[in-house]
């Protein structure tokens, strides 16, 4: 099944049960069916959040400098898991 059929489908149940415009929330592979849905039929969103939509490969992309590889493992080993995913998600 393709993105813009699941896009469909996600139109089809907010036709069906719910008064658009929505706040819709995907996340991974949801988040990219979101943004599907968002530009084929942006009417029946009114805001959206989106959670990690993976990136196509692209060689055009940045590295990730090794600078924060580093200083992201070592907050890892120094303070724990939710120190390092909160430096991690306040950089990126």
């Amino acid at each position: 099944m393709t993105t813009a059929a699941h896009a469909d489908d996600l139109a089809d149940v907010i036709e069906l049960y719910g008064s658009s415009p929505l706040c819709l929330c995907g996340s991974s592979y949801g988040a990219v069916v979101v943004l599907e849905l968002l530009r084929r039929r942006p009417g029946l969103v009114s805001s959206a959040v989106l959670c990690e939509p993976p990136l196509p490969p692209d060689s055009s992309l940045p590295a990730v400098p090794e600078e924060f590889i580093d200083r992201f493992q070592a907050e890892l080993r120094q303070h724990g898991g939710p120190a390092a995913a909160e430096m991690f998600l306040r950089t990126v």
